[in-house]
């Protein structure tokens, strides 16, 4: 038996862009981009509800021995022949936001910098007397 999560929510941050969302934006990006001297990189956020899932491992109504993340490349160019993805938990929450690459420009939600609008990834999340 198979058990499908879908993303409840989604965006790509980019360090050249450090204050722009792109919550609404219906590609996710992951790329590391020279332009001369200067790199640009994108990473993808990604947000599963585990909810349900966790429930039916408790109750024994499902069990699993593995999970797969499936992503679909799109509109790629001069992707190596040998490559890998690291995925990574996030352990703050964030906001979406409504912005898009180029079209519908925002600040509001995760960026780069925040991961709230107006709120740091790191602020107020590290012990006192360290810095982030």
């Amino acid at each position: 038996m198979y058990q499908f999560l879908t993303a409840s929510k989604d965006a790509t941050i980019y360090l050249q862009q450090p204050s722009q969302n792109t919550g609404l934006d219906e590609i996710l990006e992951v790329s590391k981009t020279y332009y001369g001297n200067l790199k640009d990189i994108a990473h993808s956020l990604i947000k599963f509800d585990t909810t349900p899932l966790s429930s039916s491992l408790v109750s024994g109504e499902v069990t699993m021995s593995s999970a797969e993340l499936i992503l679909r490349e799109c509109e790629s160019s001069e992707i190596p022949v040998d490559y890998t993805i690291y995925a990574w938990p996030i352990y703050q929450n964030w906001d979406m936001g409504i912005g898009t690459r180029f079209d519908e420009i925002s600040t509001d939600g995760v960026t780069w910098n925040s991961k709230t609008t107006g709120t740091d990834w790191l602020e107020g999340d590290y012990v006192s007397g360290t810095t982030g």
